[in-house]
């Protein structure tokens, strides 16, 4: 489940001779080999061997940017897993290439389908589902309309239209405060504690928001067929929170964030092992958290920083008061939409007409694209004018700028088109606005020498935090200024493509400055380099559209707000780091 990994893993077995095209067809080859070798036969072993087959098959099509494809493989390798853990890291990794797909609420409803008893495990056609061709696409692994997907999409409306009518009371600095008290040593088991906190939350006259059982992903202890293992719960609250729907599915997601935290403290020693094994889940869950309930805040500093722009928590905004975030339900029901995704997506494999509905929001919805820090204005209301506007997250992710080139063959590219392809019209549409995340860079290389020095052009694409090159790199650059602004101009390029190949007008977000970090544990130096390569794509990025005389670029805007989350900080080679009121976990704003 950790899409890095697996591309580490390939790197690692690979021949000097081979670059990353060569890698990905000998996988291929490997797969097809091997569902050759078994067609006809069927025991456990043989089950086994096709599993892990699909899911080489899987990998390789997505690091080509075959999404449609890869997913279908990730499904049967789901069909062809054992039940127990092999099941649940097999739909684990479904769900997941859903979401990298463009998918996020397919990859949801798989996991609350195993959650609630659902079983694929076994149900693999020898005959039909070993088809070897890479070229068959289809995103649904589960069956569409059955019973256990119309009590979960019930359940949903069911939960939905308590929190619409009845609503919760507890804001999310009182979740805050019964987290501290249950971390300091309340007295009772992981059930004691989530009764607890349960009544602490529906403490209020009326009659409380009951959530249904097959819900309730956070309660091992529950009436559901089967627990979600910890690192499933964290994939689906991912799911949830970003998925561009919104509605039950955030209320959902939420909620959780009130029992989430009493098995995953982000602090001790749970929440070390978490960190230390599923490290890209885990800071999302940390990250997710800070989004939902904020963070509490004397009353002194909320004096002294008075002038500062505040995150409102996403549960107060969601659960205690969605005036504008709310969906009507006449014109628009999540079990609508999720029926008919499916039924299109049952249809159509390649998925290449099916948007998503738009909410019939009381505030115009502006959707943010991208990487990871698309999150950070999720479910926010800002005003553009006289007019205010709710931030609806999409991510894609893992998008770098150098993906948006139409010349990448990666799973980001592919998912960036298909969210882009996605997005709804209305009757008033003439350009929509987006906005867009990409802040992460790669190297734009034109030197043959370079080209052969580094053999694998993939390993140049990286975070722009993670600074630009490593020693031949910057002996290659002197002060990678070249690198950088190539990078910026084919960014810009591609950027452009893409307004006029979708009708909209693209408002570019600056990367974030880097927060403070001690400089004790031996890393000062590479994070030196990082807050100088960022500053510098900054720059460019605000010379290339800001000043006057440069190229024109039509529908396309920086969002030139970077320098306003500056601290200063002598010891920073930028002389600046990110504010401290504005750090989430050191990484995102």
């Amino acid at each position: 489940m950790n899409y890095a990994e697996d591309r580490l893993d390939r790197r690692s077995r690979r021949t000097s001779v081979r670059n990353v095209h060569g890698d990905i067809a000998v996988d291929l080859q490997r797969a097809e080999d091997t569902f050759e070798r078994l067609r006809g036969t069927s025991t456990p072993t043989v089950s086994a061997e096709l599993r892990s087959a699909h899911e080489l098959a899987g990998k390789a099509l997505r690091d080509k940017g075959a999404n449609a494809e890869a997913t279908r493989h990730f499904g049967l390798a789901w069909k062809f897993a054992r039940e127990g853990e092999d099941e649940w890291a097999a739909v684990g990794d479904y769900a997941q290439m859903c979401e990298l797909a463009g998918y996020p609420e397919i990859g949801a409803l798989a996991l609350l389908f195993c959650h609630s008893g659902g079983r694929l495990a076994g149900l693999a056609d020898a005959e039909s589902d070993l088809q070897a061709d890479p070229t068959i696409a289809c995103y649904i692994a589960f069956p569409p309309m059955n019973t256990v997907i119309n009590k979960i999409l019930d359940s949903f409306e069911s939960f939905s239209d308590q929190i619409q009518t009845i609503g919760i009371l507890t804001t999310a600095s009182d979740v805050l405060g019964a987290l501290s008290i249950s971390h300091k040593g309340q007295k009772g088991d992981a059930g004691d504690q989530l009764k607890r906190m349960r009544d602490f939350i529906m403490r209020q006259d009326q009659s409380p928001v009951e959530v249904p059982c097959v819900l309730q992903f956070w309660d091992g202890e529950g009436n559901s067929s089967r627990s979600m293992p910890p690192v499933i719960q964290l994939l689906l609250l991912k799911l949830l929170f970003s998925s561009p729907f919104g509605g039950p599915f955030l209320e959902l997601a939420c909620l959780s964030m009130a029992f989430l935290p009493l098995h995953f403290p982000t602090v001790g020693p749970v929440g070390r092992m978490m960190a230390r094994n599923y490290k890209s889940h885990w800071a999302y869950y940390v990250f997710i958290r800070y989004l939902i309930l904020g963070e509490k805040i004397k009353k002194h500093r909320l004096a002294a920083d008075k002038a500062l722009i505040r995150h409102r928590p996403v549960w107060d905004t969601v659960l205690v008061n969605s005036d504008g975030i709310s969906c009507d339900k006449m014109q628009c029901r999540l079990s609508d939409h999720c029926r008919r995704v499916l039924n299109e997506l049952s249809t159509d494999g390649k998925g290449s007409s099916v948007t998503i509905s738009a909410p019939a929001l009381a505030i115009a919805p502006l959707y943010v694209i991208g990487d990871s820090h698309v999150l950070s204005l999720a479910w926010q209301t800002i005003k553009i004018g006289h007019s205010r506007r709710i931030l609806i997250p999409y991510p894609a992710t893992g998008l770098k700028a150098w993906h948006v080139r139409q010349s990448t063959k990666f799973f980001t590219h592919s998912n960036l088109h298909t969210v882009l392809r996605r997005l709804p019209f209305t009757n008033t549409d003439k350009r929509r606005t987006i906005i867009l995340s990409a802040g992460e860079v790669g190297l734009t290389m034109s030197d043959d020498r370079l080209k052969t020095l580094l053999s694998d052009v993939s390993s140049l694409k990286i975070d722009c935090r993670e600074g630009i090159g490593g020693s031949l790199i910057q002996g290659y650059y002197n002060d990678c200024s070249d690198a950088v602004t190539r990078t910026v101009e084919e960014y810009l390029n591609a950027v452009a493509s893409l307004a006029e190949q979708y009708t909209i007008q693209i408002l570019i977000m600056p990367v974030a400055p880097h927060a403070y970090r001690s400089e004790k544990n031996g890393k000062s130096t590479g994070r030196a380099a990082r807050r100088q390569t960022t500053h510098l794509f900054n720059q460019t990025l605000r010379h290339e559209l800001l000043s006057p005389g440069k190229k024109k670029y039509d529908y396309i805007f920086l969002l030139d707000y970077e320098e306003f989350l500056h601290e200063d900080d002598a010891n920073s080679p930028t002389g600046y780091v990110l504010n401290r009121a504005y750090n989430a976990d050191f990484t995102h704003v």
